[in-house]
């Protein structure tokens, strides 16, 4: 057998899909035995269980060409609920050579399409040309077809344009679905708005009619207003909570968007001319990690663009945008530590002593200071000291006789914030006058 598929009663069924269970078989093959197709066979189950049927006197038409043949044979499925149905069938020639088996399946479907999971835009952006509807629909079959119409009668206006569109499997492996699965469609239609011949400005409505086919050619019908709008979504953008800048490789956007149709997607860009393509744009977020360009060096102020679009198609047609500045260095420092009593800057006779920091920052904020025992910035009573090149100094008392560490945290925020730089100096605390004899030194002239 080179060809089986059935054929369900209606005309706008696919192959192999039905909403009735008589179908039309369409069964061909050929013998290279030099004998003639004499009979066939057809089955619900693996075995020729009814027998063969001659040829000639079949009900059905065939075509008969020495070794090949090619006819139509009418068939019943299997009684039973919506779902997929087996078929076997066999040739067999005149001098009783049988082929072999040639199995389909036929889906059995006889519920006209389901109510759309998403419904039906309500509203379009084209005042002028094609508006284009848009709906999520789940369907037992593997195909859905759709035709959206203004003509009253449109059921004949769809009659030969219906579009067709394969669904996304939602259940089983391939192939026809049992009756528990579900494929998702996601079917598009467009419509000619000056076809209509009335005026198209903002906030004209019209009814469209929608014409849902599935696979076994089990039709639906829906209506819905489209409302022609052509006033883009407003909204706001701030980055990081409004800081000044940061040395994080991701940026925290915070989006409000606002529309009378509600704001579907949005494209969030570095570069104002980067949204055009489709693969640019992703649905609507209020909040989201937008990572930092490698583009941007240290010191940079990089702008964040966030374009955004209605549920009908209308863009903002300039971008909300916010700016920050990219500082990911630590500030320098030169630091003196100047103790009383001796001549050298790690010596100190007393305790009280004098720690001066020369500090520098390329960033726009003040930066602060903190002088500690400790080496964990967690003890730190953090002052502001000024942004830039900036000069303090602050008094000190050493803890002990010895050896003191003295560590210097330097921060370009405010409140030890931002990129931090940690400085460790020493001071020996020596308050013990030398003790022995007395020295005499004789001058010889």
């Amino acid at each position: 057998i080179t060809a089986l598929s059935a054929q369900g009663p209606s005309a706008l069924a696919r192959p192999n899909t039905a909403n009735a269970s008589g179908v039309a078989l369409t069964i061909g093959g050929y013998t290279n035995t030099g004998s003639a197709i004499a009979a066939f066979c057809c089955s619900s189950t693996p075995s020729c269980s009814s027998g063969f049927t001659a040829l000639a006197g079949a009900p059905g038409h065939w075509d008969l060409d020495g070794s090949k043949a090619s006819g139509q044979e009418a068939w019943t499925l299997e009684a039973g609920p919506d779902g997929v149905r087996d078929v076997y069938c066999w040739l067999r020639d005149d001098a009783g050579a049988m082929s072999e088996v040639k199995h389909i399946q036929v889906l059995l479907d006889t519920q006209p399409p389901g109510e759309p999971t998403v419904p039906f835009n309500n509203c379009t952006s084209a005042a002028t040309g094609n508006a284009t509807l848009s709906a999520s629909v789940e369907e037992l079959g593997t195909h859905i077809g759709i035709c959206c119409s203004s003509d009253p009668d449109f059921q004949a206006d769809c009659a030969g344009r219906v579009m067709w569109v394969q669904g996304a499997e939602q259940g089983g492996s391939g192939g026809l679905l049992g009756v528990d699965s579900r494929r998702e469609f996601l079917v598009n239609c467009s419509l000619d708005l000056p076809a209509f011949g009335t005026p198209t400005e903002e906030g004209f409505s019209i009814d469209v009619n929608i014409f849902l086919v599935d696979s076994a050619g089990n039709v639906a019908f829906y209506m819905t207003p489209l409302e022609v709008d052509t006033t883009p979504p407003t909204g706001t953008l701030v980055v990081n909570g409004g800081a000044a800048k940061t040395n994080s490789s991701q940026l925290a956007l915070a989006i409000t968007a606002a529309d009378g149709h509600g704001v579907a997607r949005m494209c969030v860009t570095e570069d104002k001319a980067a949204c055009g393509a489709a693969s640019t744009w992703r649905p609507f977020e209020a909040a989201i990690q937008h990572p930092v360009a490698p583009r941007y060096a240290d010191g940079a102020n990089q702008t964040v663009y966030v374009y955004l679009q209605d549920r009908c198609g209308v863009r903002t047609p300039q971008p909300l945008s916010a700016s920050i500045v990219l500082d990911d260095r630590a500030p320098t420092a030169r630091v003196m530590v100047k103790g009383s009593g001796s001549s050298q800057s790690y010596c100190s006779s007393k305790s009280d002593i004098t720690v001066s920091v020369e500090a520098t920052d390329g960033g726009p904020g003040p930066m602060s200071l903190c002088v500690s025992s400790s080496g964990s910035v967690q003890t730190c009573v953090w002052r502001t000291i000024g942004s830039g090149h900036a000069h303090a100094s602050q008094d000190w008392r050493l803890a002990s006789v010895g050896w003191n560490d003295i560590f210097v945290f330097l921060a370009d925020e405010p409140d030890g914030q931002g990129n931090l730089a940690k400085c460790q100096c020493f001071m020996l605390l020596d308050s013990t006058s030398p003790t022995g004899g007395l020295l005499t030194l004789s001058l010889i002239h």
